[in-house]
């Protein structure tokens, strides 16, 4: 099985049905994560040169728990993360890389315009990674 996250859960249908018997679609449901909000917890690890900590937000814990799931299934190799093609959609499929341990500079992220048969077959055909540098 090979997993394709999109940001809509309207879109899993249609998708999976171009994407043919193999692939099992599921939806993020736009962004996992955020910065804490109030408390001593800033999101800023001061310690570690200010970077950002953070937090899966409690209205996605069950989302994330099924992708970690179905993306363990699929194995590394097997996720295509097809977030929208904006930076909203690439900032998503970093925070997916990171909840479900993997590698941005080898998990493929397939971008279309449109969901149709021709759309989904060609984006699965050239995949590029979530810098969107070209997987050999």
């Amino acid at each position: 099985m090979k997993l394709i996250i999109v940001e809509s859960p309207n879109k899993i249908k249609k998708i999976k049905g171009y994407a043919g018997p193999d692939y099992e679609v599921a939806a993020s449901v736009g962004h996992i994560r955020d910065l804490p909000v109030g408390g001593a917890d800033i999101g800023i690890d001061r310690e570690h040169g200010h970077a950002l900590k953070y937090i899966v937000s409690d209205d996605k814990k069950s989302v994330v728990a099924n992708l970690r799931r179905l993306a363990k299934t699929a194995g590394p190799q097997g996720v295509y993360l097809a977030t929208d093609p904006d930076r909203e959609g690439e900032a998503i499929a970093f925070h997916l890389c990171e909840v479900l341990g993997l590698d941005p500079r080898t998990t493929k992220r397939i971008a279309f315009q449109e969901i149709t048969e021709k759309a989904i077959k060609a984006a699965l055909a050239a995949p590029t990674t979530v810098d969107g540098v070209a997987l050999e």
